[in-house]
């Protein structure tokens, strides 16, 4: 009879949680950027947040937050539409990339941050917008840039040099902590000595074939500055030197 009623709590309580949980849903589609057309057979990576509160305690009397990450994985069909179904318990959030390789998303950015209902950074303040930003994609074949960033002035501690750039690798410092006041439209910046970095950036080649890169070497009131364009093309890698 112990057995029994052991057997009828357990199950009560596993009841009770299953029912916690509800059904969700995210879709969306994938177009190519200068085409517009499906891009048929690609892969976009779904990441869910979740929160609730757990254990109440001094420092959270009501109930300590607790945030639950899961990745899940949809192929694009022929019409260029994802789908995903899922199960979350608590407030929920979520964030989407294409994850092939074979193409590049362009819109909505990758580095856009998690969206967020809890606190957490974001640039997205609701579910209702994060539906909307990722309700299509915009890609195409990736270009890419090997940036070589070195100091051949080692002897100069105060040597600092700024880069701008516009993709992917959006912020690198070295050598140089927190924001730059002077210079804050730079999202490299390098300084001191010993600086010698090979960086490769990806961008969208098919669309923007020539892309800016701007930067700014300063060393006392000495101050060098260069604002040039490179060309790119879809699956090659464009070299790029910055001795200074």
């Amino acid at each position: 009879m112990k057995i029994v009623c052991y057997l009828l709590i357990i199950l009560s309580l596993y009841s009770c949680k299953k029912d916690s949980f509800h059904d969700e849903s995210v879709s969306g589609f994938v177009f190519h950027t200068v085409t517009k057309t499906p891009l048929v057979g690609q892969r976009v990576i779904l990441t869910v947040t979740t929160y609730k509160k757990g254990k109440k305690d001094d420092e959270f009397p009501d109930g300590r937050p607790v945030y639950t990450t899961k990745n899940y994985s949809a192929i694009t069909d022929n019409t260029g539409k994802y789908h995903f179904d899922f199960k979350v318990d608590g407030t929920w959030i979520f964030k989407a990339e294409l994850a092939t390789g074979e193409y590049e998303q362009k819109i909505p950015a990758k580095n856009l941050a998690v969206v967020s209902l809890f606190g957490l950074p974001s640039y997205l303040p609701s579910l209702t917008l994060a539906r909307e930003t990722y309700d299509t994609f915009f890609a195409e074949r990736p270009g890419y840039i090997r940036y070589h960033v070195k100091n051949i002035n080692d002897i100069y501690n105060n040597d600092t040099l700024f880069t701008l750039t516009p993709y992917k690798l959006k912020w690198i410092r070295q050598g140089a902590n927190g924001f730059v006041p002077a210079f804050g439209e730079y999202n490299w910046v390098f300084a001191g000595t010993n600086v010698d970095r090979v960086l490769i950036d990806t961008v969208p080649a098919e669309s923007e074939p020539q892309i800016p890169v701007k930067w700014l070497y300063k060393r006392a009131d000495t101050i060098l500055f260069k604002n040039e364009t490179l060309n790119v093309s879809p699956g090659n890698t464009t070299d790029y030197i910055i001795h200074y």
